[in-house]
């Protein structure tokens, strides 16, 4: 198996080292291997996409020698790393399905059933605490852009996409996407840290009826 050397490597800050993989695969066996390793002074390691940022004490792990270990690491043989989410998802609650179907070309059960027949990946989490970005959407339903007036609150649990990607609005914030789809659960909660999804996951969506929004 290929190790590190030879791909983008970087410091990033003074306590941080940056590594772009050459896939989003790469940087996810990259990040199970570093993991396992558990070196003391590693304090963090953060995926998104095809990149891997490990944060250090540099007291215990200078970023020169963390430099020097990752050039020796070897990817983990993985296909994936995460567990499966099954979000359940009613459509018709999607205040913008029907712009996403005319748009696109499509009916809306043909873009409610291509949606929900695929098996996305957690590729990031940011934005906003516990927000996945998940890839990546057939071909036939990318392509959506962003709002040009973004929303000022989009409702917690919306279910959305744009370009190649789908997500899942965690909080009520400030959104562009295009909304196809609510959930009525709860993906993560500030009060007891719980946030159960992680890069790396997959995430498939399972469609419901409409339910009385309180």
């Amino acid at each position: 198996m290929p190790a590190v050397t030879g791909w983008k490597v970087e410091a990033l800050g003074d306590r941080a080292v940056l590594v772009t993989c050459r896939d989003e695969l790469s940087a996810q066996q990259l990040a199970a291997a570093v993991k396992e390793k558990q070196w003391p002074g590693v304090l963090d390691l953060v995926v998104a996409y095809h990149s891997l940022a490990v944060h250090v004490d540099t007291t215990l792990l200078p970023v020169s020698k963390l430099l020097q270990q990752l050039g020796r690491v070897k990817l983990k043989n993985i296909e994936s790393v995460g567990k499966l989410h099954l979000i359940p998802c009613c459509y018709e609650m999607g205040e913008d399905l029907e712009m996403v179907a005319q748009e696109l070309g499509m009916s809306k059960e043909e873009v409610i059933t291509q949606h929900s027949e695929t098996m996305f990946t957690i590729y990031a989490i940011g934005f906003s605490p516990g927000f996945p970005y998940l890839g990546w959407l057939p071909k036939t339903l990318q392509g959506i852009a962003r709002r040009t007036e973004p929303r000022l609150k989009v409702p917690a649990g919306s279910v959305a996409i744009v370009g190649k990607q789908s997500c899942v609005y965690p909080q009520p914030t400030p959104g562009g996407w295009a909304l196809i789809g609510r959930t009525p659960m709860k993906l993560v909660d500030l009060q007891t840290s719980y946030f159960p999804m992680a890069v790396g996951d997959q995430v498939k969506f399972e469609r419901i009826e409409p339910w009385t929004v309180e």
